[in-house]
């Protein structure tokens, strides 16, 4: 038995790796065996642990009480708690369109759901242009992006519908195959359906919403552990430097520059791991929308992922955010669509059991 790394999820330019066993492994599909093999994925670097059977999206969840009992993180503590945890949030992102260098973006118009026990994301993307080809020599590109008659193998997100709920964690993804010959000419278009299923409470279902918060300039006070040092920058904005972690896996040293006239609106954020002079990420903000009872957040944001994480860069534009029906119709549609039988030919990532399974419906 061989034992091959086999990448098993796609976020918004950074991709997972996935080391499986067994023959399985080998058997991989072109939908699997085409996608980046970057270390830092979502699951490790942009998913910071959440209470369960939840996402919290804009709230403040697991803030350190270190920087509870600090009074001058306070001052930053204090409006994240101020936003609504209850809400629909309607957004755009503009990211690159493949995991390797292409000249398409992706455009895509997201919806977020967020109760006091569920949370429901709804995206759809548009793409802005064709994919080119590109030789096996090209920087970025390995010997899984070509099938076995050099034409280049290029995977792109459609669609996607997730759920988090206290009993389902699930997400109906739709990718789309692209299949372009050496001399430029498009094979073949074909859309793969793909379910993943995640233990209850795991935020690796609406990592998105890590993205949201941080474009819209709050939140970062549950990345803060202490408080080191405080000044008026280059800017004229209020600069904090603390100690901190990104995601689950990396610690290091937050630098968030914020406007005291905007409620403590964070405007530039970088993090940069312990011994790394890179950022890991940096975010800067712009615009402001007015929420709930008068809290600022910023209309929209770029994040830049250093070497580390894929030298990604994502823009968030912040449409609409408003108060939350009892029980909207997505909540109850989803929960129906996830939670009943998957169809035949469709595959099946599993994280919820002790290792993860990977299957296709129908299929012995």
């Amino acid at each position: 038995m061989s034992s091959v790394t086999k990448p098993i999820a796609q976020s918004m330019g950074l991709w997972m790796t996935q080391v499986v066993e067994g023959d399985d492994a080998v058997r991989s599909d072109a939908s699997m065996i085409a996608l980046r093999r970057y270390v830092f994925a979502v699951l490790v670097v942009l998913t910071p642990l959440t209470v369960p059977g939840r996402v919290a999206a804009q709230g403040t969840h697991n803030v350190s009480p270190v920087v509870e009992s600090d009074p001058v993180l306070e001052r930053i503590v204090k409006p994240d708690r101020a936003v609504p945890e209850q809400f629909t949030a309607v957004f755009e992102m503009r990211r690159p369109a493949y995991p390797v260098p292409q000249p398409a973006a992706l455009t895509s118009r997201c919806v977020l759901t967020s109760g006091d026990r569920f949370s429901v994301l709804v995206i759809e993307s548009e793409l802005s242009g064709d994919p080119v080809f590109r030789a096996p020599s090209t920087p970025g590109y390995q010997r899984v992006d070509f099938d076995e008659s050099g034409n280049l193998i290029l995977w792109r997100s459609l669609e996607k519908r997730a759920i988090s709920t206290p009993e389902l964690n699930r997400v109906y993804d739709i990718q789309e195959k692209s299949l372009v010959a050496p001399n430029g000419r498009i094979l073949e278009k074909t859309a793969h359906r793909q379910v993943y299923v995640y233990p209850v409470g795991s935020p690796s279902s609406l990592y998105e919403v890590v993205q949201l918060q941080m474009a819209t300039g709050r939140g970062y006070s549950r990345h803060l552990s202490a408080f080191e040092s405080q000044r008026t920058s280059e800017r004229g904005l209020w600069e904090v430097v603390g100690s901190g972690t990104f995601g689950s896996a990396l610690t290091g040293r937050w630098s968030l520059e914020m406007d005291l006239n905007e409620e403590s609106l964070v405007r530039i954020a970088t993090f940069r791991p312990e011994g790394g002079q890179d950022p890991a990420i940096r975010v800067v903000t712009e615009g402001t929308i007015r929420v709930g009872q008068g809290l600022k957040l910023a209309s929209s944001g770029t994040l830049e992922f250093g070497r580390m994480s894929g030298d990604s860069r994502v823009e968030v534009r912040l449409i609409e955010y408003r108060p939350l029906p009892p029980e909207p119709a997505i909540v109850r549609d989803l929960r129906e669509q996830l939670s009943g039988p998957i169809p035949n030919g469709t595959e099946v990532i599993d994280y919820s059991g002790y290792e993860p399974r990977r299957y296709v419906v129908g299929e012995d």
